[in-house]
């Protein structure tokens, strides 16, 4: 009984220290902002719907894997207001405008509208594995003499979390209690977020987790000392205009995770008339990625990412794989007279 206490407190302590985190980690976060702040739900001119898939620390036995699949769109927007890492737009004539890019205009007149969206990850590692999904509602109030919006959002949602005991080797002698581990939880979960954004600027803060739910599998909640940790995010970012078909994005990611260090994420991207992206992201004394992607059209878009270790880890791994595809729905601004635009 003892030695199975020991194996699976362990099994959970090498989640934190080795992961780092509880939730899963992606480098496409500056394609999908929903992922880490409920508030961005409903802040383009679209439905977005996106699939991703990341293999991390190929190559090394039990590590991370993850698939999640997320939507969301805005409910009665009617200015030309997003994120500026919008997708191209398409006008009433149906013509794919790629050299355009956001004009002050486009944050003039501005009206509250929502958002709502959903997700569902599904999360690997090793015997570990972790099912989240829950839906998420927006609210984007214009602030700033109605120059900029404000968003406010939550997420609430549910997580199935169970350890395989059949991965883990005891020995020959097995405890007969080992089976009653292999039940999983169902807990809930619940988000927050808020984000401040312009024509070419966004700034938020998000909090993850915030029901600590014990990490306990026998149901009996005896002496538990392991819970999900609160997970919280500051994230910024700024658009530099180099004339009308190229644009910088720097932005930058603050994570902090207790009992772990601070993490910061330094990001650049740029884009090409809006279709072609390409950019590099170094996580603070542990990482270093290089991202790149493209709209095919006005409908689908691929995104892919490759990670390399900075620390020793490299030693022992072929680096982290991230594929992305996206999917537009609605990719019409709604307005209700063109004559405030240029195209």
């Amino acid at each position: 009984m003892k030695k199975l206490y020991v194996l699976i407190l362990f099994s959970l302590i090498f989640i934190q220290v080795s992961w780092a985190q509880q939730k899963p980690q992606y480098n496409q976060y500056m394609l999908n902002g929903y992922l880490v702040n409920p508030a961005l739900a409903g802040i383009e001119n679209y439905t977005d719907l996106r699939v991703s898939y990341r293999n991390q620390w190929s190559g090394l036995a039990g590590a991370p894997s993850s698939v999640y699949i997320s939507v969301h769109g805005p409910l009665h927007k009617e200015d030309r207001s997003s994120s500026i890492v919008s997708l191209p737009a398409r006008g009433k004539s149906n013509i794919i405008n790629k050299l355009r890019y956001k004009e002050e205009n486009d944050f003039k007149f501005l009206k509250p509208h929502m958002g709502v969206g959903g997700m569902i990850i599904s999360d690997n590692m090793g015997p570990n594995k972790r099912l989240t999904a829950g839906v998420t509602y927006a609210y984007h109030l214009p602030v700033m003499n109605r120059r900029m919006k404000l968003s406010t959002g939550i997420t609430a949602g549910l997580t199935r979390y169970s350890l395989n005991i059949s991965e883990l080797d005891f020995g020959p002698n097995i405890d007969p209690v080992v089976s009653q581990y292999e039940n999983a939880r169902l807990l809930p979960e619940i988000s927050l977020g808020s984000t401040l954004y312009g024509s070419h600027f966004f700034v938020g803060a998000s909090v993850a987790q915030l029901f600590q739910n014990a990490l306990d599998l026998s149901g009996r909640n005896e002496g538990v000392q392991q819970r999900f940790s609160n997970h919280y995010f500051l994230t910024g970012g700024y658009e530099i205009r180099l004339g009308r078909e190229l644009a910088l994005m720097p932005s930058v990611l603050v994570k902090y995770v207790q009992p772990s260090p601070v993490s910061v994420d330094l990001n650049l991207k740029a884009s090409y008339l809006r279709r072609f992206w390409g950019g590099v992201s170094y996580r603070h004394q542990n990482a270093i990625a290089a991202l790149a992607g493209f709209n095919l059209n006005t409908i689908l878009n691929v995104g892919y990412a490759y990670e390399m270790a900075t620390s020793n880890l490299n030693n022992y791994t072929h680096g982290s794989h991230e594929i992305m595809l996206g999917f537009v729905m609605g990719n019409t601004y709604r307005i209700k007279s063109p004559m405030f635009y240029r195209w």
